[in-house]
């Protein structure tokens, strides 16, 4: 989210230099307080996402997954680091940070043991999640490149 506002506060600026021929706008108060409201939302923002899990189940945003009930685990790169992605059997997906899971060694535990479970009993991975995640290649694959 931080990454995402910074490239819209640069965005905007280069195109107000633009619109409006040069960097005078840069002397106005008012655009000062609009970044630094930007900056205020950037940093409040991600600190209010939530993340619990249980014996058998992951909350993100609101969305519950079954975490021994997993038909899909897929990482994804981004500016800072990995998003992993779970799909379970009822159709219910959830998605984080790698870093905000690995920072609660409890919760990741909890998370990891899942994951494992479900890989062993046919839950799909890709060559970067298996790796990543040490999963080995002995699980199930689905390397289509999506």
């Amino acid at each position: 989210m931080q990454w995402w506002f910074s490239g819209v506060t640069v965005v905007a600026c280069l195109l107000l230099a633009v619109f409006k021929s040069g960097w005078a706008w840069a002397g106005e108060w008012y655009v000062w307080a609009v970044l630094a409201a930007f900056g205020l939302i950037a940093w409040i923002l991600p600190k209010g996402h939530k993340i619990s899990a249980g014996a058998d189940w992951l909350n993100t945003r609101g969305e519950i997954v079954r975490i021994y009930e997993l038909t899909a685990v897929k990482l994804k790169g981004t500016a800072g680091g990995y998003n992993i992605h779970l799909y379970d059997v009822h159709g219910h997906e959830a998605d984080t940070g790698l870093d905000l899971m690995y920072a609660n060694r409890d919760l990741w535990d909890l998370v990891y043991n899942g994951i494992r479970h479900s890989v062993a009993h046919g839950a799909q991975t890709d060559a970067l999640t298996r790796s990543k995640l040490q999963l080995g290649r002995e699980h199930h694959e689905q390397d289509s490149g999506s």
